[in-house]
């Protein structure tokens, strides 16, 4: 049966891409990660790649109004946050703790502006190199809105308290991160820090409201080239839509490969880009003829 998921998480996208030999011979077409990030990102870096002689580094960045959400969406940030996660450069795959990578700087769109985002634990270092052949580096890097929340996590994962090994606390044994997600929303999340957020959240749009950005940096004519792409919307629907948009594609036929396929592989992007705009979604391109920070 034709398949598409939104999965985000890097350790089960490795696991799903092993199945590939069997969903080839079972004549299936499994589209997995095709959600935001990754998802459109991985779309918007095929379709800048296919326009370069050459590519060189593909930079993702993302920012997320830390809204209503549930355990799923913590556990989701503590594991990008603080487990080792995939980082691809100068041609190799590496697994680092992203908290010991030097923050980059971000200018995202109004009303997040410029932020100091770290690497986050998403898929597209393992994805993008497999089908973007000779780019040499691919990151993903993220930040929660507002600030004190993004700070918050960071704290958390600096002092150990969002590891996964469990420790002894009068007798009981439990992982830190347990304990701080059964606390989060009653003892870290203080008065003071949900007024503080609350407030930040009445600015946006809406609740769940985001901004993506992708950069595409390579050389096209014997010069250095880069195109970015942004897309804001709110992030709920920016994850919902791409996978029905990438179901129906299944369905008219439009998707001809098999095996577990990631969206840079097999989903044409100027398609996919009217699909997302008749939602609502636009994706904004830039090019400059100038090198990559």
């Amino acid at each position: 049966m034709p398949y598409v998921d939104i999965n985000d998480d890097y350790d089960a996208t490795q696991q799903a891409l092993t199945l590939n030999d069997e969903a080839v011979r079972a004549d299936v077409a499994a589209v997995i990660g095709l959600g935001v990030s990754p998802g459109v990102s991985n779309v918007c870096a095929r379709y800048g790649a296919d326009k370069l002689d050459r590519v060189d580094t593909i930079h993702i960045a993302w920012i997320g109004a830390a809204g209503p959400g549930g355990p799923a969406v913590l556990l989701h940030c503590f594991h990008g946050l603080a487990d080792k996660i995939p980082v691809y450069s100068e041609g190799e795959l590496r697994f680092v703790r992203p908290l010991e990578e030097p923050k980059r700087p971000v200018i995202f769109p109004d009303p997040f502006g410029p932020v100091e985002a770290p690497c986050f634990g998403h898929t597209e270092p393992i994805t993008l190199p497999r089908f973007i052949k000779g780019v040499k580096a691919v990151a993903v890097r993220a930040s929660l809105f507002p600030s004190i929340y993004q700070q918050t996590l960071e704290r958390l994962a600096q002092l150990g308290l969002l590891s996964k090994e469990p420790v002894s606390v009068g007798g009981i044994r439990m992982a830190p991160r347990d304990f701080v997600l059964a606390c989060f929303e009653t003892v870290i999340e203080t008065p003071a820090m949900h007024r503080e957020v609350e407030s930040a959240l009445e600015t946006l749009p809406t609740l769940t409201y985001g901004s993506l950005m992708v950069e595409v940096a390579g050389n096209r004519s014997g010069g250095p080239v880069r195109y970015t792409y942004v897309m804001n919307a709110d992030l709920c629907d920016a994850t919902d839509w791409p996978a029905s948009i990438g179901a129906q594609m299944l369905a008219r036929g439009d998707i001809q490969q098999r095996g577990v396929l990631t969206p840079e592989q097999c989903i044409d992007p100027e398609p996919f880009f009217r699909e997302l705009k008749k939602r609502g979604i636009t994706i904004d391109e830039k090019q400059e003829t100038t090198r990559a920070l």
